[in-house]
């Protein structure tokens, strides 16, 4: 983890990981410090690995100097990573896979999404393990005052919802409250392998990025792979949607998404990849198009 001032000036960097692979996927931060996630396969300082050769979760601590302040490295005697991580003033929530049961007594699926939850100390109040009878992966997580928000993956049918084809994967955003109560689920795709990578949340509404292969509802498209942002407001009745069309040829997925607080805008960080690589940011504001840079 490295930290940079506002100029791009190199304040500090932190390496640090076990004799095996380690591998820091998010990082989120609060009034009290800086939260990194991921997944390892050993021991971190400190902590016990769930079984010999398979990768646990963990979320370090960091105060804004850089100092280490505590690391959980959690997990079951199969696989669990964490790839999300989001923190605010009621706790810092952790999102990832696992097929072993963390928080349930038996898996749902092959690999189920989970969300975890710690105090500014470290303490784990409660865990929420959840999915269908396929495999589910939890990608993102947001927190805000409107509640906590997950979104992934699913190449099932979480309870209520529709899978949009079935035997292929449908993008998802649960919402819980900060006590892990689940609020809603919505699950949506198309006919091609669809998933959510990035969600952001405030108290307007939530909105997911990610990728589909085909054209969500109110959208046009082929088979090519396109991004969207899907954006759900609470005083509207129905989600907004902009689908990003790409270059012939190319895969576009969008992987994170940030909100303004100055104006409904927000901003999104994108990949495209098949042949090369590339990276473009694209703002968008609430009922206007998107502008790419």
């Amino acid at each position: 983890m490295r930290k940079y001032d506002p100029n791009g000036g190199e304040l500090w960097t932190r390496q640090f990981g076990t004799v095996a692979n380690d591998q820091a996927l998010a990082v989120a931060v609060d009034s009290t410090g800086v939260y990194v996630a991921g997944h390892t396969n050993a021991a971190l300082p400190g902590q016990t690995l769930g079984s010999p050769g398979v990768d646990d979760a963990f979320v370090r601590k960091y105060d804004r100097n850089g100092n280490e302040l505590w690391t959980r490295q959690f997990g079951t005697a199969s696989t669990e990573q964490a790839h999300g991580v989001a923190a605010d003033s009621t706790g810092v929530y952790v999102v990832g896979n696992t097929n072993g049961p963390l928080g349930l007594p038996s898996t749902i699926g092959a690999f189920d999404a989970f969300i975890r939850k710690y105090d500014a100390n470290g303490n784990a109040p409660w865990t929420r393990q959840f999915g269908t009878a396929a495999n589910d992966y939890a990608w993102a997580v947001a927190a805000s005052s409107s509640g906590i928000y997950a979104a992934g993956r699913t190449d099932g049918a979480f309870p209520g919802q529709t899978n949009a084809s079935p035997g292929v994967r449908d993008a998802f955003v649960r919402k819980f409250d900060s006590a892990g109560s689940d609020q809603w689920t919505r699950q949506f795709g198309t006919q091609g392998q669809d998933e959510a990578l990035g969600v952001a949340a405030d108290a307007t509404g939530v909105t997911v990025v990610g990728n589909v292969n085909f054209a969500l509802p109110g959208a046009t498209g082929n088979t090519a792979a396109h991004a969207f942002a899907r954006r759900r407001s609470w005083a509207r009745s129905t989600p907004l949607l902009w689908r990003f069309p790409p270059p012939p040829f190319l895969r576009v997925s969008l992987s994170s998404v940030r909100n303004h607080s100055a104006s409904p805008a927000f901003s999104t960080a994108s990949r495209s990849a098949r042949r090369s690589r590339s990276a473009y940011r694209a703002a968008l504001s609430v009922g206007a198009p998107f502008r790419r840079s």
